[in-house]
Order: structure tokens, then C-alpha cells, then sequence
């Protein structure tokens, strides 16, 4: 009886240390998700604001030719 109440509690720590390690693996997957969104997110960023200079700057030389 032993024997089987020690295999029953080993299954469930080898079921518990893989559940953490899944855990730990999906949120570093999270961490590099969120940070290769948020390099992407800074480049948009640099491009809608050089898109936005660059059409000011010609609204600008409109307006002074005028």
C-alpha cells in the first residue's frame, strides 16, 4: 500500500513540475511576444511621425506660396 500511495505522489509532482515548467516557458513566450509587439509598435510610431512632419513641412510651403 506503500508502494502505491508513494507512485500516486510521485506522479503528482512530475504532473506538477511539468505544469510549472509549461507555465514558466508560456510566459516567457509572453515577455518576448510583448516586446518584439512593442519594437514593432515603436517603429510604426517613427513612421506615422515622420509622415506626419514631412506632410506638415509641405503644408507649410504651400501655404507660403500662397
Amino acid at each position: 500500500m506503500a508502494f502505491a500511495s508513494n507512485a500516486q505522489a510521485n506522479v503528482i509532482v512530475d504532473e506538477y513540475a511539468k505544469m510549472k515548467m509549461d507555465f514558466e516557458q508560456n510566459v516567457q513566450q509572453g515577455k518576448d511576444q510583448f516586446a518584439r509587439n512593442k519594437e514593432q509598435l515603436q517603429g510604426l510610431f517613427f513612421k506615422i511621425k515622420s509622415i506626419v512632419k514631412t506632410t506638415t513641412d509641405k503644408l507649410d510651403e504651400l501655404n507660403n506660396v500662397q
